[in-house]
Order: C-alpha cells, then structure tokens, then sequence
C-alpha cells in the first residue's frame, strides 16, 4: 500500500485501510504505509511484495496470516497534528537563507536526495530542483531574508550565489556552504547563517574560484 504525498493523495483514508489489512491477518511487516514518500522510490518492496500481488490477481487466493497489529488511532491522529502543526505554524512551508552578513546579490538553493529520489514542491506536490546551482530563492519585502518552498524527499542543501559550473570554470567568484544535513519535518520554518568568523575555502583546478564557507547554524524562524 503506497499513499505517496500524504496531502495531495490517499493520505486521509490510510489508517483506514491499514486496519483492515491488519485484522484481516495479514503481516505488518508486509503493509507498505509510508505517508510522505512516492512508492516507486522504494525498489526493495517492490522485490518482495509484487511477486505476491501477481500471484493474488491471476489465482485469487490470498493467505490469511495473524501477525497484523493495528494502527493506534489516538496516535495516528496525534502525529497528523503535530504534522499539520508545523506546516501551518510562521514560515512552515518554506526554508530561509539569512543574507544579512554575508550580502550576496542573488542567493540560490541546490538540493538532493541521497538515494537519488524526486523531490517534490510541499505546497503543489509537483518534481521540484534543478541541476547546479539549483533555483533562485525569494527576497522576503525588502529585507535580507531569503525564501523557498520546502523541497520535500530532499536530506542534503546548499545554499549559494547561483553561479554555474561553466562560469566557476571561467574564473567567476562563487559562494556556498558545505553540504548541509535537511530534514523537511526538522527544518520546515527554519532560517539558516553562515559563520562568517570561519572562514571561506576555495577549490582545487577549474573550481578554485568557488568558495566553501565550512560553518553555520539553522535556527527557528519567526516572519
């Protein structure tokens, strides 16, 4: 069972079907509910589980086993709000780039999966990110404040001046952060800052223009 975007799919009938499967006797192990995840990025249950879907669909015969638990309801609802909570708190669909100190002309964000996932645009569920250097994030009024809708599936960013890869190679001047950790369910509403008392490295060859700040912090973000 693969719910995908828990928002825009099935994400409101899943403890629903869940329990039924589970009453029924069928395995936990073998009920897939993942609630923020696309199905197909999982290949390992796919492995296991199609082969048994085929064989029910030709054969009609499905083993009723007792090893299914059900779903705790109470807690079920409880991780829902918090979920919802946190969404719909200050600044909760989008992460923020501090540009106050470090002043760049135009900032960027660059994300991705570890495991070579989509990631996907929180508010419309749509494919969202780019190749290097990623896409432009938005000036908040006429502040130093930077913004972007949360990339959902995302667990590495980088935050940069949105200089590509053929003008680092030409001699222009970039700036970034190190591969910073993400978690959209950690730093939803977050804003983060480079420490600009650690100073900057370059790179080697076609990269030394491009310049690395090693250090800085996310922080709760109040607009």
């Amino acid at each position: 069972m693969y719910i995908g975007n828990n928002d825009a799919d099935g994400g409101a009938y899943a403890g629903t079907i869940y329990n039924a499967l589970a009453s029924g006797g069928y395995p936990k192990y073998r009920i897939v509910a993942d609630k923020y995840n696309a199905g197909e990025h999982f290949v390992a249950y796919w492995r296991n589980i199609y082969p048994e879907f085929l064989e029910a669909m030709f054969t009609h015969k499905v083993t009723g086993l007792t090893s299914g638990a059900l779903i705790d309801e109470a807690r079920l609802a409880m991780e829902e709000t918090e979920v919802s909570t946190k969404s719909a708190g200050p600044g909760g669909d989008y992460v923020y780039f501090d540009n106050s100190k470090t002043k760049w002309k135009k900032v960027y964000a660059y994300w991705w999966e570890s495991n070579f996932a989509t990631t996907t645009n929180k508010k419309t569920g749509e494919v969202y990110g780019k190749e290097w250097p990623g896409l432009p994030m938005e000036q908040v009024g006429d502040t130093d404040i930077y913004r972007i809708v949360i990339p959902v599936g995302a667990d590495k960013m980088i935050f940069n001046t949105g200089i590509s890869n053929e003008e680092i190679k030409n001699g222009t001047q970039s700036y970034q952060t190190a591969d910073l950790h993400f978690d959209e369910n950690v730093n939803a509403g977050q804003i983060y800052q480079i420490d600009l008392s650690q100073e900057a490295t370059h790179g080697r060859g076609v990269e030394k223009t491009k310049f690395t700040y090693p250090a800085g912090a996310w922080s709760d973000y109040q607009p």
